[in-house]
């Protein structure tokens, strides 16, 4: 796997904008990626130190209408905290 590939998305809510005043950032990741990973990407492509990163993943369901079936997908969020002093730069 590599880097870009893991990211789907940053993600904008309420609750992130207040994650942003405290260096937290959270992001959409391929449900494979592990923290460790996650973590050595970010450091690596984005010059910053990652205090901690914590993840959960959302099991969401979907129906499909022509049939009973139930499909499930998973997504991954993963939060990023820095170090003091560090931000990220997404116009790299």
């Amino acid at each position: 796997m590599t880097g870009i590939d893991f990211i789907h998305r940053l993600i904008l809510t309420t609750k992130s904008s207040y994650l942003f005043e405290m260096d937290q950032y959270s992001f959409e990741v391929d449900p494979k990626a592990t923290k460790p990973f996650i973590k050595k990407f970010f450091e690596e492509k984005y010059q910053v130190k990652v205090e901690s990163v914590h993840t959960h993943t959302k099991i969401k369901r979907k129906k499909q209408l022509q049939t009973n079936k139930t499909i499930k997908t998973k997504t991954k969020i993963a939060i990023l905290k820095l170090k003091p002093g560090y931000t990220l730069d997404f116009q790299n």
